[in-house]
């Protein structure tokens, strides 16, 4: 298989030639689960008593140095938004959600920590759900993964977590999501002034990285290395749980090539090693930039992190309908410029296109904007230009409660420039890139009061054909207003 094949298989013709469990009936395998066992291990908790706001939103996306914490309340922190439960939605589908969203709350990326700790190397695997670190032993054979930083954040995709529900879709919905991630572990170390660059900027890294993935169906998609003063005293006085702890783990199935047999085909292309070229350092201070962002919500960081969620269509019939105010796509679209400028570029971001289809008519025209939020094209029926996005939803309930839907968001790209540029990582770059931006979005919707939900799984060639846009698309963010009924709480 190559890269070709695979982008058309990552198309709306994924729904014709992908053995993809969920387009056959989402009701019958939502509780389809890969195979589980269970393990008892010692885990070291990571304190939950974290500040509840490092700096403004304004102060953040304007460069400016947070307060420093220690580094062991830095780690936590970083952890628990990265990649640990932050709000819980009895009313919704799947009630627990974290910052960085996953395709029916599966969650396929495992984290791993390498740390340098009194001379030597020291793997951790971090248990999102307990909020905890497992020691996993000395690895002095991994001492180049880290050169001269102190601490690597190493995101590994299990392409299998998600193949029994989405079968040869799987790798394709992993990288999106550890694209997302990506952008929201830059965003962190950001905020706590860690100085930090990707794994992809050493080729070293990455091969050794790679070495803790297990089988055919894992790859190294995301991760840092970053600088971080007196952490192995830190992770020292770190002390285990009173007990073991009994965790309710997954593993591969064995018969996943049998029933899929494109899914390894697949895993390997999105796994492809990327070239020598690093991530691009992007501005620190957004105010050195020549394109002055429009004053962001008076909101904290963090506070925004939280909001982030991904609406409710579950239940309740009482949409808000309330118009946002009128400069709101700049807003947002300007604060998203902002948030990309905070953190590494990824290289396929430059691939990308952007095109977002605003609907909230009370507040500007609709119609089909960029990402500066000049129109790209005019809209003569709004009436058929909503049509268009209801015919690509996928279910009925989507299709017909769209009361509250503000703007499609959606990043678009066209792979033979892609591949000329990027040879055979074209793919995984775009996807990864793809996956970041969606991630900034998401936080500057959240900003502004909005829900944010990362879609993949729509009918893209009835909004590829109606809206003509600028390349075929990857990824799309549906943004509106949640209902009233959307009760929730933060699991802080």
């Amino acid at each position: 298989m190559n890269q070709s094949e695979a982008w058309l298989l990552g198309s709306y013709r994924r729904l014709d030639v992908l053995q993809v469990p969920a387009f056959r009936s989402a009701r019958a395998i939502a509780g389809v689960h890969a195979p589980r066992h269970s393990e008892s291990v010692r885990l070291l908790p990571l304190s939950t008593d974290l500040p509840q706001e490092l700096q403004p939103l304004a102060d953040f996306v304007a460069g400016r140095a947070a307060p420093a914490l220690p580094p062991l309340t830095a780690l936590s922190l970083l952890l628990r938004y990265l990649a640990s439960p932050q709000r819980y939605e009895p009313q919704n589908t799947y009630g627990v959600h974290r910052v960085v969203p996953s395709a029916r709350c599966l969650y396929p990326c495992r984290l791993m920590l390498l740390a340098r700790q009194h001379g030597t190397v020291q793997l951790y695997h971090y248990h999102g759900e307990h909020h905890a670190l497992q020691a996993c032993g000395e690895r002095s054979d991994l001492a180049a993964l880290l050169g001269e930083h102190d601490l690597a954040l190493i995101g590994i995709a299990q392409f299998w977590a998600m193949a029994d529900k989405y079968g040869e879709f799987a790798p394709f919905a992993s990288a999106l999501e550890a694209g997302m991630a990506q952008a929201q572990l830059n965003h962190l170390c950001a905020a706590l002034n860690w100085s930090a660059d990707s794994l992809e900027a050493s080729e070293t890294s990455m091969r050794q990285a790679a070495t803790l993935c297990q089988g055919d169906h894992e790859a190294v998609l995301y991760g840092l290395r970053c600088k971080v003063d007196e952490l192995s005293k830190a992770l020292s006085a770190l002390q285990p749980a009173p007990g073991p702890t009994l965790l309710a783990a997954s593993h591969s199935s064995d018969t996943l090539d049998q029933r899929f047999a494109k899914l390894k085909p697949l895993c390997q292309l999105l796994s492809t090693p990327p070239s020598s070229e690093p991530a691009v350092p992007q501005q620190d201070n957004a105010a050195d930039h020549d394109d002055s962002p429009l004053p962001p919500p008076e909101i904290g960081l963090l506070q925004t992190m939280r909001r982030r969620n991904s609406g409710n269509d579950a239940t309740g019939m009482a949409p808000r309908l309330n118009s946002l105010p009128g400069d709101s796509l700049g807003r947002m679209l300007s604060l998203w410029r902002a948030l990309q400028r905070r953190r590494l570029a990824l290289p396929g971001e430059a691939s990308l296109r952007v095109a977002v289809a605003w609907l909230d008519a009370r507040s500007a025209p609709i119609g089909l904007y960029d990402g500066e939020a000049m129109p790209l094209r005019h809209c003569d029926d709004p009436h058929r230009f909503v049509e268009q996005l209801q015919d690509s939803l996928p279910y009925e309930g989507m299709r017909y409660n769209m009361a509250g839907l503000k703007l499609n968001f959606m990043l678009c790209a066209d792979l033979v420039d892609a591949a000329e540029q990027h040879g055979e990582a074209a793919l995984r770059r775009l996807y990864l890139a793809a996956g970041a931006q969606a991630q900034d979005f998401s936080l500057a919707a959240a900003a502004h009061g909005l829900f944010a939900r990362p879609v993949r799984m729509l009918r893209e060639q009835a909004l590829e054909t109606g809206y003509a846009l600028p390349g075929q698309l990857v990824y799309q963010v549906l943004c509106g207003l949640n209902r009233s009924t959307n009760t929730s709480w933060e699991l802080m």
